[in-house]
């Protein structure tokens, strides 16, 4: 299991995140792939946009161990976690979670716990660790390829991140 690599994953994660973006709504101004809102949200305080353009990876790293937490990272397998990591920061937990649940054949309840858990240990034990990477990565390549409200280009840029973070994963394993 993963435990102890939230670190080594998000530094992984953060090297495919943007730097500071300022929307108009300045609500929406993001930075490392946090919002102004979400920090907000998660640190009950309000903060400016300067210091969303100042964020450190010590200032978003409280954002993204929630992500990692629900996500139930340090339950999973070494490489796998990453993946489901970055699926849930890249989309949202939700989608990251049924996918996942989808490739496992698992009821796609959006939760993580012990039937999920079995069912990917089941599968890595079956197939490897890097072939079950594999599996998730290419799914997630093939859901990108069905988003409606992505352009071409931005479909390609969301399956080159795919590609890095699937090296990435095979090489913590």
């Amino acid at each position: 299991m993963a435990t102890g690599n939230f670190k080594p994953s998000l530094k992984i994660v953060l090297e495919n995140e943007s730097g500071f973006v300022d929307n108009a709504d300045h609500q929406k101004c993001s930075n490392l792939g946090i919002t102004k809102q979400e920090y907000e949200d998660h640190m009950n305080k309000v903060i400016t946009k300067d210091k969303v353009k100042a964020f450190t990876e010590n200032d978003v790293a409280s954002v993204y161990k929630m992500y990692w937490e629900l996500m139930k990272c340090n339950d999973l397998p070494k490489g796998m976690d990453l993946c489901v990591f970055d699926f849930a920061v890249y989309r949202e937990p939700k989608i990251a979670q049924r996918e996942l649940q989808y490739v496992l054949g698992a009821k796609r309840d959006t939760w993580i716990g012990p039937i999920t858990i079995g069912l990917l240990e089941n599968m890595v034990a079956e197939k490897g660790i890097s072939a079950t990477i594999d599996t998730y990565q290419d799914h997630r390549k093939a859901w990108i390829d069905k988003l409606t409200s992505a352009t071409e280009s931005e479909k390609t840029a969301f399956k080159a991140r795919v590609d890095i973070i699937t090296a990435a994963a095979k090489g913590m394993v």
